[in-house]
């Protein structure tokens, strides 16, 4: 498959120079893992692999020959599962081993392999090793490590690495972004396109971001009185998004203290959220980079008390407590 099929693809030009040449010698494997982090790249190369293998003309939504599977939603609770079940793989299994209904390509895209159950990859295992006809499996999975072994190692690895910021801002300017804006995505989304492209088209995350980094150089500047009543506001009245929402604000922490530990040692270019000319030159020349070291093992270790079931509010109390 010549590289033009594959287009506004911000770098993974070797995933795609692999992919071209698999297609044009006709060697495409039973079997592809797509593994890499969140909003890489991952989705948009395998969708436009499929949409390569089913023709130019087809709409994949509407293609009988091509399943998507994911985790479903819960009828009862209106909330996602966090498992593929087995009968839905072997609902899968059963639709591919009929014929295809256009007489090329069957494909299977499982987006959440690393969601697979037990008994759901093992159920696939079979079909994986003895696919009918032109069967092709495309999971996806954010590591080689969340997918079962024995399904991982029947499946030709894909691997999808973070963009360059230097490259993924000129892909961003050349898609008629300021260069303001296509630096400030670069830095943000640490390498991933799809990331990179929400800030700058969902003014909703851009805002969210944005305000979430002004209100945490606001509290890391505060006395800690203050500190404690911003952070008082911080997480929602539901219990069931407490959780989540301490992990976001203390990843954010983490990404703010990372800054100012590189910009204290002269790395200003590897900052992710930067900041303007004037809070740099009233900042101390040199910053303690032991407390800023010790304060951002604090806030690991108040991330693996929350996946432990730790209080959130007080885990952020906690953290603040050692600024």
């Amino acid at each position: 498959m010549p590289k033009s099929h594959f287009h506004n693809i911000i770098g993974h030009e070797r995933v795609q120079d692999v992919l071209g040449r698999m297609i044009e010698h006709n060697r495409l494997p039973h079997a592809f893992l797509f593994v890499g982090p969140h909003h890489v790249g991952k989705t948009l190369v395998a969708k436009q692999l499929m949409q390569v293998l089913m023709g130019s003309d087809g709409n994949l939504e509407t293609n009988l020959d091509v399943i998507e599977l994911a985790c479903l939603v819960d009828e009862k609770t209106g909330k996602k599962k966090s498992q593929i079940s087995v009968e839905q793989i072997r609902g899968v299994c059963e639709r591919l081993a009929m014929s295809s209904m256009n007489g090329g390509w069957k494909i299977a895209f499982i987006k959440e392999a690393n969601a697979l159950s037990h008994a759901a990859a093992n159920a696939l295992l079979k079909t994986l090793e003895e696919p009918k006809g032109k069967t092709l499996f495309l999971l996806r999975a954010p590591s080689m490590e969340s997918v079962l072994g024995t399904v991982a190692s029947r499946c030709q690895v894909i691997r999808f690495h973070p963009v360059k910021k230097e490259l993924l801002a000129e892909s961003l300017l050349k898609k008629g972004y300021t260069r303001a804006d296509a630096a400030a995505a670069a830095a943000i989304s640490l390498g991933r396109p799809g990331r990179a492209m929400r800030y700058l088209t969902k003014s909703e995350d851009r805002s969210r971001i944005d305000v979430g980094v002004k209100q945490t150089k606001e509290l890391f500047s505060s006395n800690i009185s203050t500190q404690i009543r911003l952070t008082s506001g911080i997480l929602p009245k539901e219990d069931v998004n407490k959780r989540i929402v301490a992990d976001q604000t203390i990843r954010l922490w983490q990404g703010v203290l990372r800054d100012h530990l590189l910009q204290s040692i002269g790395c200003d270019e590897l900052m992710v959220y930067g900041e303007r000319e004037e809070e740099k030159k009233s900042r101390k020349e040199e910053e303690n980079l032991l407390k800023l070291i010790a304060t951002l093992k604090k806030t690991e270790e108040g991330r693996n008390a929350i996946v432990h079931n730790t209080n959130p509010q007080l885990t952020l109390e906690h953290i603040l407590f050692s600024i």
